[in-house]
């Protein structure tokens, strides 16, 4: 006779945890249900697998955002960092897996430069496909937990994407917000105030 480490709920991951589709759960093997209930967190992992599947296809900044923050959560890091890195291989102009592999990595101990990197691209990448200033920004945000001086850079170029009228407002109250009592010390920051 075979015996299973499921067979005693005492070697279960989640003692409250009934799949309702085995003979532990159910000795008569009468089930009442047509397949086993999934855990919550199993469930949620399979979300975050579905919603990878369709953000590496199509770029979508809430779903890539909530992808990060549910994978990071979850305690699945290492796991998307390879598929992301994988699908970086075949594809390295992928702007989600850009997006991901640099959140995720920021998540890794000594990975903060590896981090940046995959971002600065991801965000040069995005202005030469064309993504909009909203959908960049994501790029900018999580770079600008790694480094906040050197990210900023990216949207103060001359002839960038940020170098108008409504640009200067933008960068002005970024640099406020971001900077505060040091705002004096942001390179550019007087011809931004000048406009």
């Amino acid at each position: 006779m075979l015996i299973s480490i499921f067979d005693s709920v005492e070697n279960l991951v989640n003692k409250n945890y009934k799949c309702g589709f085995c003979d532990v759960c159910n000795p008569s093997l009468r089930f009442e249900v047509e397949s086993a209930n999934i855990l919550l967190e199993e469930a949620e992992i399979d979300d975050i697998n579905r919603q990878t599947n369709r953000i590496l296809e199509e770029f979508d900044r809430r779903t890539i955002i909530d992808v990060l923050n549910k994978t990071i959560e979850r305690g699945a890091v290492a796991g998307l960092f390879a598929r992301v890195t994988n699908v970086l291989e075949r594809s390295p102009t992928n702007l989600s897996a850009l997006y991901l592999a640099g959140g995720l990595s920021r998540q890794r101990k000594d990975r903060e430069k590896i981090a940046f990197d995959y971002l600065e691209y991801g965000f040069n990448e995005g202005i030469k496909q064309g993504l909009s200033n909203d959908n960049l920004l994501i790029f900018y945000e999580e770079a600008a937990l790694i480094n906040l001086e050197a990210a900023y850079e990216w949207l103060i170029r001359p002839g960038g994407r940020w170098d108008n009228k409504e640009g200067f407002n933008f960068l002005f109250q970024e640099a406020k917000n971001k900077f505060g009592n040091r705002l004096s010390t942001i390179p550019y920051i007087d011809a931004i105030m000048a406009n």
